[in-house]
Formats: structure tokens, sequence, C-alpha cells
């Protein structure tokens, strides 16, 4: 695989394909959290990166921190974990492309979820359940 590996939580880790434009999130606990403008905080390592297509959020991870994925132009899938609690603020802002948003668990789990402003791209969640039928 040609990518990229990196750190994106205290015990969170990316890996991205370059070739597939697939990242994957693993590990355990929550993402960092992110601002837009590097002087206010940390500027997420995913922020307007063109080449990513689809995010996979493994089993583990509990939180997707804010802006994590903004302005991700191109992202079209996002696959959801159960073990996901929380997404933050605009954590998928200005992700036009995003279609499919899919969780591993119950469209019961996912209402639980605590899913805060600027991610309306998650209201057309697909669920495991269903895929399965």
């Amino acid at each position: 695989m040609a990518g990229l590996i990196g750190r994106c939580g205290k015990n969170v880790f990316y890996q991205f394909n370059c070739e597939s434009g697939e990242l994957i999130i693993s590990g355990s606990g929550k993402m960092f959290d992110y601002s837009i403008f590097s002087e206010h905080g940390r500027r997420s390592p995913f922020q307007q990166v063109e080449l990513i297509k689809s995010v996979v959020v493994e089993e583990g991870i509990e939180h997707i921190g804010t802006q994590a994925f903004a302005e991700c132009r191109n992202l079209e899938k996002v696959s959801i974990c159960s073990t996901v609690k929380t997404i933050s603020l605009y954590a998928f802002e200005a992700c036009p492309r995003l279609k499919t948003v899919c969780y591993s668990g119950s469209e019961e789990d996912f209402d639980k979820i605590k899913i805060l402003a600027g991610n309306t791209a998650l209201e057309n969640a697909c669920f495991a359940e269903r895929q399965n039928a």
C-alpha cells in the first residue's frame, strides 16, 4: 500500500491508502479535536485532503473530533463503528459528495450518539442490520 500513517488521538491512529483514497481510523478512545485555523489549535491532517474518498472508523474509537474531516470535498462514504459515542462539531462539514454513511450498530444505537452541529451529511445513515437483509 502506498500511503501515509500517523496519530490522530492519544491511542488513535490513521492509515491512508493514496491509491484507493481509503482512510482507516483505528485504535481506542478519542480522536483529537481540531480547528480549521492553526493559530487557534491543532489543524486536522485530513482537512481539505481531496484524495480522501472513504473513511472507515474502526471498533474501539469513541469520539470523532471537531472538524476532523472538514472540507474533504471528495469524501463519498463513511463507515462508523458501534463504539462511537460522540461526533463532535463540524466533523463532516463541507463534504458535499458525502452520500453514504454506514453504521455497524442498530438505528436505535445510532440515535444515542451525541452528534453535534455541522454534521447534516450524517442524517442519511444506513445501518448494518438493513445491509444484511
